[in-house]
């Protein structure tokens, strides 16, 4: 008897496995969003590391809102769906900043603006720029009055 209820319990199929065929369809697609959204990125984000967290956000909220939408009465919520999906935002972005690195390094990054002003002070000798921060102390001037 024993026996027969430790082969029942095992035999049945667990509703939600973590290798399902719907963690496959979590894993693509979350990783397809995040490197479509990191790709697309590029075009008004300076950076890798804001497209990463512009990817990683648009995966993250896709996921989210599926399972939401789950929630919701339309399906099952499950955390091991959004386990998958963090894993595929993960892959996804890993292999578009690795495609970024290898193909388009130096080519989008960002124009480091330098203003004038400081170009100027900072090319001038060092005995203007101490006169420039303490002008009554370069003319010979004392901060204290003579007595």
């Amino acid at each position: 008897m024993t026996v027969a209820l430790l082969v029942s319990t095992s035999a049945r199929a667990e509703p939600d496995p973590w290798f399902g065929s719907d963690k496959a369809l979590h894993f693509g697609l979350s990783a397809g969003i995040a490197a479509g959204a990191y790709a697309t990125s590029a075009v008004f984000l300076q950076t890798p590391r804001e497209r990463l967290i512009y990817g990683a956000s648009v995966a993250v909220l896709a996921g989210v809102g599926k399972e939401l939408w789950d929630a919701s009465g339309s399906g099952t919520p499950s955390f091991k769906d959004l386990t998958w999906d963090a894993l595929g935002a993960i892959v996804g972005l890993a292999v578009t900043w690795a495609i970024d690195r290898l193909f388009f390094v130096g080519q989008l990054e960002p124009v480091q603006h330098e203003s004038p002003l400081r170009s100027a002070r900072e090319s001038a000798p060092f005995s203007a720029r101490v006169r420039s921060v303490h002008p009554e102390r370069s003319r010979g001037m004392s901060l204290y009055r003579d007595r």
